[in-house]
């Protein structure tokens, strides 16, 4: 397994769930999300041109939202259910011009 699944920006990974190739989700102590490979971060970036994680490295995508493109891009990973709440979740942030990296108001204020 690479060294940057289970190093992560969060911290070192307790859990890794492989959910397809080159995509992992990763917790650890304090935070978690999608853990991304280069090819599929080269699909996504593709799919949405102006998604940013949130922590700037395209490799690690947070739990908070920064989810939502990892689900949307690779939806056929993913269970219905969520690739539903993923893309209801994006048409809100488009209606409201609401970019998803307001949602982390509280840690930015933080650092």
């Amino acid at each position: 397994m690479e060294d940057y699944i289970k190093h992560t920006i969060w911290g070192e990974a307790d859990n890794i769930l492989p959910i397809a190739q080159g995509i992992h989700l990763v917790t650890t102590p304090s935070h978690g999300g999608y853990v991304l490979s280069k090819d599929r971060i080269e699909v996504l970036k593709f799919m949405f041109p102006c998604a940013k994680p949130y922590k700037g490295d395209d490799r690690y995508w947070e739990e908070d939202c920064d989810w939502v493109y990892v689900v949307m891009a690779f939806p056929q990973h993913f269970d219905d259910d969520l690739v539903q709440l993923a893309t209801k979740q994006y048409q809100i942030n488009i209606e409201q011009e609401t970019p998803m990296s307001k949602w982390h108001v509280s840690q930015k204020e933080e650092e």
